[in-house]
């Protein structure tokens, strides 16, 4: 007598028995899952809760970067890779929710894997289902050494055993999007390989414009926005932070003592190169400018093409008041000031609006300035030496203020 309960699937080889209440499909319905793992079971997929939507407005070139991803991801025969790098709190959880939100959009299935277990891969592999799988904290969850083999539950996956997905080679058109703290420990056949991972997004703390985005969107009292802002060029902020500072300002907290008590890392100073041209002739020097200090200070020379020593160069002494520095939009790497020209205090022995010019004989002269821009300030980088890393600062003070450094993709 047949059961009813019961329906035994044969593929020629292994006799399975399933529920008569289980749905057979062609493709895997929309939904979020994840992997589970036992000795005596082995691997299955569960639904789950889907990852949470987007809290709030997203600032900065995260809407830019989505569309991107799923521009590749349509023209695409084949399975897309996307890297997201930077340490906790920059925004890639985030990133990950707007990833998600748009697959789920579209009806695509969710995978969420954040253990090791065996047989992840071979179960993607087979899974020839449109979907977006999400391998969080994947330099940590998964070794980038050779296979590991743990005793109670087999062969455990490593970095490498995601290269041949990551490839496109198990005919499938899946998103892969990996998010890791650290590139240093990821396999080395992952970087530098857009054949894998077509795209690598860094993710750091908030640039000026971001910053400024935010407090027009949030802060209750405008007339402390620029304050505010040029406040925060030396300290870390990412969006908990810039949320928190905001929080305690709508509360009627001062804003010069709330950024001096809140649980922020704070610079002690930031290395920048200075720019101001002055009668069509483009002034240069680096100044380490600590915003804690109320006046800065330093020198500017213009070199001429083909210079020797100091001949034929022209130098100024200059000084500026913090409170006057001003942001002025932003770069990719960079975060950019200027302070007015009409704020500016030009002084040479004692000659205001002055220009010393060396000479060949050692009497030099000084030159008088009848034109002038604005002193414009961008934060300097330095090559690492033996590496192709950037880091903001000079030798082991770069090391103190950053802690790591900071890889460049232009490179």
């Amino acid at each position: 007598m047949a059961n009813d309960k019961v329906s035994y699937t044969y593929d020629g080889q292994v006799l399975g028995i399933v529920p008569r209440s289980t749905k057979i499909s062609d493709e895997v319905p929309q939904g979020t899952y994840t992997f589970f793992f036992d000795m005596h079971r082995g691997l299955w997929v569960e639904s789950t809760a889907d990852v949470p939507p987007v809290p709030h407005k997203v600032y900065g070139v995260s809407d830019e970067r989505l569309q991107k991803v799923f521009r590749a991801y349509d023209r695409r025969p084949r399975n897309t890779g996307v890297l997201l790098s930077g340490e906790a709190g920059m925004g890639k959880s985030l990133f990950i929710r707007m990833i998600a939100a748009e697959a789920k959009r579209r009806g695509m299935p969710v995978f969420v894997v954040n253990t090791d277990l065996p047989g992840i891969t071979d179960w993607l592999k087979k899974c020839k289902s449109n979907a977006l799988v999400i391998l969080d904290e994947f330099e940590k969850t998964f070794a980038a050494g050779a296979n590991r083999n743990n005793h109670e539950e087999g062969e455990v996956p490593t970095q490498d055993m995601f290269l041949s997905l990551l490839d496109g080679m198990d005919d499938g058109k899946k998103l892969f999007v990996a998010a890791i703290n650290d590139t240093w420990n990821l396999n080395k056949y992952m970087i530098n390989r857009p054949g894998r991972f077509l795209y690598h997004f860094t993710f750091s703390y908030l640039d000026q414009a971001s910053i400024l985005e935010f407090l027009e969107d949030n802060l209750k009292d405008k007339d402390q926005m620029a304050f505010i802002s040029t406040a925060l060029i030396g300290h870390h902020i990412n969006y908990d932070s810039l949320a928190c500072i905001v929080d305690e300002i709508n509360a009627g907290e001062d804003p010069k003592e709330t950024l001096q008590d809140l649980n922020l890392d704070r610079e002690d100073s930031k290395r920048y190169t200075c720019e101001m041209t002055i009668d069509d002739l483009l002034y240069k020097g680096d100044f380490d400018i600590d915003m804690s200090n109320l006046r800065q200070g330093g020198c500017l020379d213009y070199v001429p093409l083909g210079c020797n020593g100091y001949n034929g160069r022209r130098r100024l002494y200059l000084s500026w008041s913090v409170k006057d520095m001003k942001p002025f939009g932003t770069s990719k790497y960079s975060t950019g000031m200027i302070v007015p020209k009409d704020k500016v205090i030009i002084n040479t022995d004692g000659r205001e609006n002055s220009v010393i010019v060396f000479s060949e004989t050692g009497k030099n002269k000084y030159a008088a300035i009848t034109e002038i821009s604005d002193l414009k300030f961008t934060e300097k980088w330095e090559y690492g030496s033996g590496d192709a890393y950037y880091y903001m600062g000079m030798g082991e003070d770069a090391q103190r203020v950053n802690g790591r450094k900071i890889m460049r993709p232009d490179v």
